[in-house]
Parts: C-alpha cells; structure tokens; sequence
C-alpha cells in the first residue's frame, strides 16, 4: 500500500512546478491579457478557526475500498484522509513519511446553520487488505482530527449488523434517541467485535434537513471504526442525507430531486444492492438490478435492502403504494435469483416465509441445522426499531407471508453472518441480548465421485458413482470427470435410477463430460447416487492395481430456478484398488511379490503383525506358499 505513496508525492512535485511555471508565464504576460488567466485563490483555514465534524466510514464499491465522509467549518484547501497501519502508531503519534499514504478527496458547499456554512469533505481509501487493522485521520493536509482506527475483515467469512430507522427524534427526545441509538451500537460490537460493517434500512433522522439530528445520529464514536450502509428512508428525503454519506457505484436510476438514486456495492462473492423507494417508480429499480447483476455475473449471494416494507406487519403494510411497490418489484427479485431482502419503515419485526410469485414457500428442504437447503425463493426481514424512538403495532389479523412476526418495544438488531456455503440471521433485543429469531440458509450442493469397490481380485472392469447431497429439487446435472487413458477407458455413463431421466455423456482425451437430465427432481440431506460410470481395463504388459476417477467439475440446475449453479466438490476422487498392490506404485508386478516374499512365515503371534498382515492374503495368520501363489497368480492372470 505505501508504495503509492512515493509516486503520490512524485505526482504532487510535477504539478507544483507546472503551477509555478504557469504563473511566471502568466506575470509577464499584458496585464489586459492576464486579467483572462485569473487564478481562484483558496486560503487554508488555521487550526484556530478549522472545525472536523460528523466523520463517518461507508463502504467502498468493494472490500478494496473505504469512503470516509465528514464535515468542515470552512472551504478547505483540501480535502485528505490519511492512512496507516495500526501497528506503525506510537505514543499516539500519527506516522510520516513512507509509513502513511494521503488520499485525497472532493469538497462541496453543504448544509446551512445559523448563517455558518458547513462543507461536505468526500475521500475514498483504497488499496485495503483483508484482515488487516488501520489507523487513520482526517483533514486539510496541515490540520488534522484526532486518530481513528478500523479493520478489515475476511470477505467471504464476515458478519453484518442489521438496523432499522433510528429516527433520532421521532420520541420527541433527540437526547433520549441517541442513547437507544448508542447503546444498541455499543452491545451489539462488544458481543461481535469482528463485526464488518453496518447496515440501515433508513430513516436515520426523522426530520429529514436537521443537522442537529444528523449530528446525534453520527455520534457515536463506533460510526467512525465501523462502516454504515444507509438507505434513504421517507424521512430521509433532503440534499442533507448525501451531505453526510457516500454511496458507491451511484446510479441516477431511483433518485428523486432531493435525495440520490440505488446503488450497490459488493463484499467478496456478495453483492448488496440498495434502491431509494422513494422514488416509487418500479420499473426505474427495476432496469437498475438488471444492469447491476449483469455487471456482477458471478455473486453467489445477491441481498437488496430498501426502506418500504413491501412484506410488513404494521400499519403502512396495506397501503395502496406499498402493495404497488411490491407488485412492481418481487417479480424481479424472483427473476434474479435474490436471496434476501432487508427492509424498514413499519417499526416491527417480520420474517417472511420464503416467498416465490407472491406467494408462501413453506415446503423448503431443510438440514439438521433447521436451515433452508437451496430455497426456491427469497426471504424478506423488516427490521424493529434500533433505537426505541417509535414502535407501531401489529396488524391484528397475521399475514399469510409472515413466518415471524413481533412487537418486543425493545430495541432489536440482526446480525447476518455469510459464509461460502451458508447464511445465517440471528435478530436480539438489546434489554437481555437474547436471540427473538434466528434463520438460515445453505446455498450449496455438494457433489462426490466416489466406487464401491475393494476387491482382493484383479478387476476388469471399474465402477464410480457420482453422488449429490444437499440437492433441493435438482432437475439436472452437468459433470466432467478425469482419468488416466493409459490405464482405464470409458466405457458408459447410465443413471442409477433406470427411465428417470436422459443423460448422454462426451469423451475428449482423458476427461468425460456427463449431462443428465432427470424427470423426477431429486431432494435429499443425505449422499444420493445419481450416475454411475463404468470403466474398462486398458490392456498392457502391466496389471493396472488401482484407477482413480477425477471429479474436475460439477454443475446442477433445479426446478423454478433454472439456473446452472456450482457445486461443493466434497468427494474429488473414487479409487478402485487391489489389496494386491504392496509398494503403492498403481500397478501388480513382481515387486509386490517381492516385498510379500520378506514376510514368509510371520504368523499373528508376532510382535510386528499390524505390520507385515497385508502379506496374509487368505487371513490365515500367517504368510506362506498359499499367501504367495494367490498373488503370483493375479500377476499372471
């Protein structure tokens, strides 16, 4: 990382000379002529008058990246963060030289308070390294904040925090908001302090240009370690909420006149997209998922979150521009595979069933774990309050989309932990810390060569199995498998289950790809048998003992998805081999013979037994002339 700080600094040498050039050029010029070439001046503000305020960490467009913004008193003559290693802060000191690297940022004209202007500071951190801790500052280049510090975490192993509409000063109590505010923030890090970012269903404030409120809800000392992702919520409809965030990979798409449009960004196979349905224009969020996941082709784990609970249990649930948003938006959420769906706005706690075509996917595939095995739809979380500052009531009558359902008038959080294979949503009141609800899915299905046999005599022939577990309606299957055509040929490929499908398969040098096709869909926990390959012996001067088949690619597709998805290769080899084969060199010749031969007459009472007994080929206990001609004939067979 520090490397670029040297050609930053080379860069920053060139233009100053540039400048300075310019203006000598510009000082001998006619004074009429140079009156055309006036350069604005900017004057730095001295470290009586420069105030740092509202810093806060927002995620990059991906885990490379860091965007930190905060306010200033004054029109800086810049706007910088400066970076380095945690390690590299001593007493308190911020390292120089070649042990920090400066970013630099934009600054735009912001919020009016009492007649004083306050500027919007933008920078953007790049080049983060997982799991890495760093320290920071904020400022001009000569006047400085205090040092803060964040870490990095493992982008494919992580946990998120899940909050919903802080509203600071919707009880009528800006203090007493920000302390629920606070308190949640603080519980929730000290139980997962490897917590990797935050992530708001809206409604920060509740009115939507006070900076006062902006400034309670920027205030805990968390939001500048940790990154928010936030959502515009109806309350947060002012210029004043993109003053005080940054939102990566900004589209146009979604934003209103006063508040900007969806955006997304991704964290190692997950990407997150965020939609500002504030603007109630469907189709607009619409193109814009569209666009993104074609820009993203390979996430794994697709989340949107957004602040009108299309699937809520409080009282906006039945509005008519609720239940049009929702019309207007599952379809595509259906259509692009979405996992999860994380919203706000009702104040009250719901956890759909998955849901497919508007409607309840309560027949799921489920592990020993109570986890969902590859649903066939999303799964829709709106979040209580995280701050206690409003609670509205449940609906009376249950909703038929409602697999969970609460109203604790606590404050509440959701952690949601995300793994290669797994996620898991686990959602605590912050009185006691206990968990209210917990879900989980799996989005993996594993897939295994393996062979039955194990035989004491030489085979002719060799028989795999491919085999699937975790398969949740998988209606096709596409696999390449790999051997040695200097031992073994392919011979077929048939499914286990004779008239339960198609399946054809493609020899091409020493792999064979499979596609099957099967008319009956198979779900299961347990490892089931799918195809079955059969092998021949290749002829030789030399007994093949052992083969094994390669398992190099798996891919399965189920029904209603219809989506080519990667499998888990938990089983990436089936071995067929012969005990006969001594010296574990894949091939019975004399030498085996030969290692059995130093064993002659070793019975069961010897002291190393465990050790020679491979010779006892009739398990007699003991090795003689019987031991021997059995192998010398495999030899010669």
């Amino acid at each position: 990382m520090f490397s670029s700080l040297f050609n930053s600094k080379r860069r920053l040498t060139t233009i100053t000379v540039l400048v300075l050039a310019l203006l000598l050029v510009i000082s001998l010029l006619p004074s009429g002529f140079a009156d055309k070439f006036k350069l604005n001046s900017v004057v730095s503000a001295d470290a009586s008058s420069y105030a740092i305020s509202d810093v806060v960490l927002n995620p990059g467009k991906n885990e490379s990246e860091m965007n930190v913004t905060y306010y200033t008193n004054v029109n800086p003559i810049a706007a910088k963060v400066q970076v380095t290693y945690k390690a590299l802060v001593v007493g308190g000191n911020f390292p120089s030289g070649s042990n920090a690297v400066t970013f630099t940022g934009t600054t735009s004209e912001a919020a009016t308070v009492s007649s004083n202007v306050y500027y919007s500071n933008k920078v953007t951190i790049t080049s983060i390294t997982p799991n890495t801790e760093f320290a920071y500052r904020v400022g001009d280049g000569t006047n400085w904040s205090p040092i803060y510090y964040f870490s990095s975490q493992d982008p494919y192993n992580y946990s998120v925090m899940f909050v919903g509409d802080p509203q600071i000063g919707s009880s009528g109590s800006v203090t007493n908001d920000t302390y629920g505010w606070t308190n949640t923030l603080n519980k929730a890090i000290a139980m997962f302090p490897k917590t990797s970012f935050i992530m708001s269903a809206g409604d920060q404030v509740e009115t939507n240009n006070s900076e006062a409120q902006y400034d309670a809800f920027l205030s805990p000392s968390l939001l500048k370690s940790l990154p928010i992702a936030t959502v515009v919520g109806n309350h947060d409809g002012s210029a004043n909420y993109a003053y005080h965030f940054t939102q990566p990979n900004q589209s146009t798409l979604g934003a209103t006149t006063v508040s900007p449009g969806d955006y997304y960004y991704t964290k190692g196979d997950t990407l997150f997209m965020v939609l500002n349905t504030n603007n109630s224009s469907a189709a607009a969020h619409v193109q814009f998922m569209k666009e993104t996941v074609a820009a993203v082709p390979n996430a794994k784990w697709k989340f949107v979150s957004f602040h009108h609970d299309i699937y809520g249990a409080g009282t906006h649930s039945l509005e008519s521009s609720i239940t049009n948003l929702r019309a207007g938006l599952f379809p595509t959420f259906d259509e692009l595979n979405i996992d999860m769906i994380f919203m706000g706005h009702d104040h009250s706690y719901v956890r759909t069933f998955v849901m497919k075509g508007d409607k309840p996917q309560k027949n799921q595939l489920v592990d020993s774990q109570g986890r969902d095995v590859n649903p066939t739809g999303a799964t829709y979380i709106t979040a209580n309050s995280s701050s206690g500052s409003k609670y509205y009531s449940l609906q009376t009558t249950p909703e038929v989309y409602s697999a969970v359902r609460s109203q604790l008038r606590v404050p509440t959080f959701s952690m949601i932990d995300v793994s290669p294979t797994s996620v898991t949503v686990k959602t605590f009141r912050t009185d006691t810390m206990e968990v209210v609800d917990s879900y989980g899915l799996v989005k993996d299905t594993e897939a295994k060569v393996y062979s039955k046999q194990t035989q004491d005599v030489h085979p002719s022939t060799f028989e795999y199995y491919y085999a699937l577990t975790n398969g949740n309606n998988v209606n096709t299957v596409d696999a390449t498998f790999g051997f040695d055509s200097t031992r073994i040929k392919f011979k077929k490929a048939e499914l286990v289950s004779p008239n339960a499908g198609v399946i054809d398969s493609k020899l091409e040098g020493n792999s064979v790809r499979v596609v099957a096709g099967l008319t009956t869909a198979i779900s299961t926990i347990a490892p089931t048998d799918v195809v079955k390959l059969t092998f021949e012996l290749v002829p030789g001067p030399q007994k093949v003992a052992s083969a094994d088949l390669n398992l190099l690619t798996s891919i399965t597709s189920s029904v209603g998805l219809n989506k080519d998805t990667k499998s888990t290769i938990t089983g990436k080899t089936g071995s067929v081999i012969s005990y006969y084969d001594f010296n574990n060199d894949g091939l019975l010749t004399a030498s085996d013979l030969s290692k059995a031969l130093q064993y002659y007459r070793a019975t069961s009472t010897d002291a190393n037994w465990n050790a020679v007994k491979f010779a006892d080929i009739n398990t007699d206990n003991v090795v003689d002339i019987t031991d021997f001609t059995l192998i010398l004939r495999q030899i010669l067979e």
